[in-house]
């Protein structure tokens, strides 16, 4: 007579245990592998985008704020022959020959694109011991010098390029309010006055002395 075997009541034979501490650590390791693709991934995007530095900033939180005073640099008073104002600064400042006879004799640009060195502008707002024998007053004139950040903000923009201001940004809000033209009237037809109808007309007229003809 066969003996009956023990009933099996979650035992694992030592190979069966192998397996599942294999399994779990396989899973383990691709839970860790997953991890760390994701936070490579991440760590590769783009970085942050630097507005502070970009010159619709600079126009609106220093030009705007601290150099359209009276007797300044609007487009009235444009003291020496400058405009800083929204639309016009931009061209005013790149590339451009400053008025300073001393500045234009070092060779100095109001703003010369990837070049701190040469841009007159950051002399004339970080000042110096020497700044007014060579070149005139600190600027802005009126209250204040700028910060420390403001002044960063302007040199980094000119290291960058001195790049333009966002254009399309900036013709939306110049623009005005659009004109109807001859070729956006709506079009507005003549309502057409129905013709009176004929009425007949006798071909002879009736005298009341012909009625008693023969």
């Amino acid at each position: 007579m066969q003996r009956a075997s023990p009933a099996n009541h979650g035992s694992q034979s030592p190979l069966g245990a192998r397996e599942v501490s294999y399994a779990s650590w396989r899973g383990r390791l691709i839970a860790l592998a997953c991890a760390g693709a994701l936070s490579a991934c991440a760590g590769d995007g783009p970085a942050s985008s630097t507005a502070t530095s970009s010159f619709d900033t600079i126009q609106r939180t220093i030009f705007n704020v601290n150099c359209l005073f009276a007797g300044c640099h609007n487009a009235t008073d444009r003291s020496g022959n400058m405009v800083l104002a929204e639309g016009q600064s931009y061209s005013h400042l790149v590339n451009v020959v400053p008025d300073n006879a001393a500045a234009r004799a070092a060779g100095l640009l109001r703003v010369a694109p990837e070049d701190p060195a040469r841009s007159f502008l950051l002399f004339k707002l970080e000042g110096g011991p020497n700044l007014i024998t060579r070149f005139g007053s600190r600027m802005p004139l009126t209250g204040v010098p700028l910060s420390s950040t403001d002044i960063e903000r302007i040199r980094d923009w000119i290291v960058a390029g001195a790049p333009p201001p966002d254009s399309s940004a900036a013709r939306a809000a110049a623009a005005p309010f659009p004109t109807p033209t001859a070729s956006t009237k709506p079009t507005v037809r003549p309502t057409s006055t129905p013709a009176p109808s004929a009425t007949p007309t006798p071909s002879l007229l009736v005298k009341g002395a012909d009625l008693f003809s023969p």
